[in-house]
């Protein structure tokens, strides 16, 4: 009786151990379904108490650990379903995600095997595994068939897109995003994710689009500010990229990416301290990162303070990689002030390591001449020409290498090459006029040495060597202008003679709204050494910012040491004083300098004044000299448009984009001419195309609400309301809040926007 008790004991609560169970399972799902992963762990783990797992208890438990990012142990539990069931649907699934994650593509074909799911997402994880295991092309038909189906479902467009990403196919992936873009212009996820497949598909201004309406929808986020950073530094723009990614080390503190790519943005820019600093605070994080602690300790020799212990780090590493070249080269460029023998013998090392490291065949090179010893750096030169020909520093030492061994005609056969890569290199221009001076081309000679005295910096100022900028670029925009401007300050007075410190300061005050400051800052050029390439661009600065009187006063000084300055100075001039006395220095050109540029500002002086057929005549004279430049095909074009010449503007900006058919600037002004000639399909059209190429851009749209506005109203509200959601802003903008209401009511808000081109060129002030 004892025994049938305890029996009936055990059968009496089964049912309620079981409803415990899934009562216990089902809590779990739901604290999965709110991403609460600890805890529906803990629930799980409860439910199966010390039994033995059932299938479906490791399958749920499988999801969960996919769903929480965890997939070793998923894994785990998976291939537990699999001992039960070989064929389980799900199991085999998500086995062959993890598979593909790491790069596995056989062992997630053959889990697919088991998958007969037809679903987007199961597909494109089949064309994942298809191209990890070599079979490209049975990948790219299901990739292609694919896209054919999604019929504009963002869904799928979007799914593809970043599988293609993964696949490291970039145009197809940013071909999918754009036309998920093209219905949702403003979502942050697309716009990200645009910029990053056409950034790694090096359609750099594509990518700049992209990402910078990436980070307006989403002001300071990581991500943005990361691949904005990395697109700067790709472009080798590092001072820009340092100054996003500090933004974005500061918003994610311990994201070990972001803090590499800080470091390498720091170390391109020459910022050294800085990038120690950021290798430092990686370390922290990816302590065994051996590539990291070698490029560290180059920064902490570069840094001076911390040379000894860069060595001494450099030295070790060497120790434990001997094989790898660039350890031996870092070496070489701490120790070869001190010790050039030393530095023979690294680079030697470097080379017998890799003989194809054609910056340490150079640096080899370049130290062998330093050390006048021209014949052994020749082989050493010709080997780097031949490994990375059409390079200026290459050849422009190569040159200097044949002029010290008196081989005349190569010195200038080199030297020539070097100046037509970089026209302004000083010491290639020195070695040239001094080749030419030897061969007895006085001259000749002559000529090339002004050039050099005109290119050669007045003063030689270092790198950064210390920390700063990192802890700087991460302050609010005022504050960070306000210590580059006191930094500048500082440098300038213990570098009176430089130009370009007096140039940076003058714009940083400007672009702070110091204008009386500025100027006379930039005052302060005209009594220096300022070279006439320093006082174009200083005035320049001052023209997009409406400082006539001082732009004026530099370019006057330009002017005297370059005649091609004096076009500058006549739009200066015209817009201070009038027409009449721009067009008397315009007059001054002689006719060698008349160029296109020459007769586009007279032309658009002289239809200023009202003159417009003689202001059709000198543009006729500029376009007949077939300028190649965009920006000229720009404005002559949009003067053709106010002349009545549609036609003839249109012409133009067909024949500018055979050239740069990706040009946005040039669409938009053959969109407004079409607009104008009453071509409003083919205007439309072109629209569209913008559109759909840059979503994120606004002016496409505030354009072709103006096009529809009398035939399709509702229409040109929602591209009005897009543009001003898009950030549209001034002028125009207060016109197209008007026309986006309701009523389509203007008012004096849009009185002087009469014609397209007012609304694309902001040609009027509005109250």
């Amino acid at each position: 009786m004892r025994t049938a008790a305890v029996l009936l004991s055990a059968v009496a609560f089964l049912p309620v151990a079981t409803a415990q169970q899934q009562q216990l399972l089902v809590e779990a799902a739901r604290l999965d379904g709110e991403h609460h992963c600890e805890e529906a762990e803990r629930y799980y783990r409860r439910a199966l108490g010390g039994a033995a797992p059932s299938p479906v208890f490791s399958n749920n438990f499988g999801n969960h650990f996919m769903a929480c990012g965890q997939p070793g142990q998923a894994r785990e539990w998976f291939e537990r379903v699999l001992k039960a069931n070989p064929s389980h649907a799900n199991a085999n699934l998500q086995l062959a995600r993890i598979a593909v994650d790491q790069k596995r593509g056989s062992e997630a074909l053959a889990h697919l095997k088991y998958v007969t799911d037809s679903a987007a997402p199961t597909q494109l994880l089949r064309a994942e595994a298809l191209q990890l295991s070599g079979q490209t092309a049975d990948a790219a038909a299901i990739l292609q068939h694919l896209e054919g189906e999604a019929n504009n479902d963002s869904r799928i467009l979007f799914a593809l897109g970043l599988a293609c990403a993964r696949m490291g196919r970039y145009d197809q992936a940013e071909s999918a995003f754009n036309h998920v873009l093209a219905s949702y212009p403003q979502e942050y996820e697309v716009l990200l994710n645009l910029g990053r497949a056409a950034a790694r598909a090096g359609h750099h201004d594509r990518a700049l689009h992209a990402l910078e309406a990436a980070l307006r929808a989403q002001p300071g986020d990581a991500d943005a500010l990361l691949e904005l950073g990395l697109l700067h530094a790709s472009r080798q723009d590092f001072s820009r990229a340092v100054f996003l990614l500090a933004q974005a080390s500061e918003r994610a503190p311990t994201r070990a990416d972001v803090l590499l790519a800080l470091a390498r943005a720091a170390e391109g820019a020459a910022y050294y301290g800085d990038a120690a600093v950021a290798y430092d605070r990686y370390l922290r994080l990816r302590p065994t990162d051996e590539t990291a602690i070698r490029d560290r300790a180059l920064m902490w020799g570069f840094s001076e303070k911390r040379l000894s212990e860069g060595m001494r780090e450099l030295e070790s590493y060497a120790r434990r990689h001997p094989a790898d070249p660039i350890g031996h080269f870092d070496l070489a460029q701490l120790v070869w002030k001190s010790d050039p023998d030393r530095a023979l013998r690294e680079l030697t090392a470097a080379i017998q390591a890799d003989g194809k490291l054609v910056s340490a065949r150079l640096a080899k090179g370049w130290l062998l001449y330093r050390m006048g010893k021209p014949a052994e750096a020749l082989p050493e030169l010709l080997a780097a020409d031949k490994g990375s020909p059409n390079n200026a520093g290459i050849l422009s030492q190569l040159g200097s290498v044949y002029l010290a061994m008196d081989r005349l005609k190569e010195a200038e056969t080199s030297l020539r090459q070097s100046v037509a890569l970089a026209p302004d290199t000083p010491e290639t221009l020195l070695h040239l006029g001094r080749c030419l001076m030897a061969m007895d081309r006085t001259e000749e000679a002559q000529a090339v040495l002004q050039r050099f005295q005109k290119s050669r910096p007045q003063t030689e100022r270092r790198p950064r060597m210390e920390a700063g900028l990192i802890e700087m670029a991460s302050m609010p925009e005022g504050k960070r202008i306000q210590r580059d401007i006191d930094r500048l300050r500082r440098d300038a007075v213990s570098h009176p003679g430089d130009a370009e410190l007096q140039l940076n300061l003058a714009a940083l005050l400007l672009a702070k709204g110091d204008t009386a400051e500025a100027a006379q800052e930039f005052r302060q050029l005209l009594g220096g050494r300022a070279d006439a390439g320093v006082l174009r661009k200083a005035a320049a600065a001052l023209v997009a910012s409406r400082q006539f009187g001082p732009a004026r006063e530099l370019l006057e000084r330009a002017a005297a040491a370059d005649e091609g300055v004096r076009v500058e100075l006549a739009w200066a001039t015209y817009s201070m004083d009038g027409a009449d006395a721009g067009l008397r220095i315009l007059e001054t050109v002689p006719a060698g300098g008349r160029t296109a540029d020459y007769f586009l500002v007279y032309a658009r002086i002289l239809d200023g004044a009202g003159q417009k057929e003689k202001s059709a005549s000198m543009l006729q004279q500029g376009l007949a000299l077939h300028p190649a430049g965009t920006e000229f095909a720009r404005q002559a074009s949009f003067l053709l448009l106010r002349q009545g010449r549609t036609s003839d503007a249109i012409t133009l900006l067909k024949d500018a984009l055979r050239k740069a058919p990706e040009d946005p600037d040039l669409l938009l002004g053959l969109a407004a001419g079409q607009s104008m000639a009453g071509e409003t399909a083919g205007a439309e059209r072109t629209l569209r195309q913008i559109e759909t190429k840059w979503p994120e851009w606004e002016r496409p749209y505030l354009l072709h609400g103006v096009l529809l506005e009398k035939t399709r109203p509702s229409e040109a509200r929602q591209k009005f309301q897009t543009a001003l959601a898009l950030g549209l802003r001034g002028a125009t903008a207060k016109c197209a809040a008007a026309r986006a209401e309701p009523t389509g009511a203007s008012g004096s808000n849009c009185a002087c926007l009469s014609e397209v081109l007012d609304w694309l060129e902001e040609g009027c002030s509005l109250q």
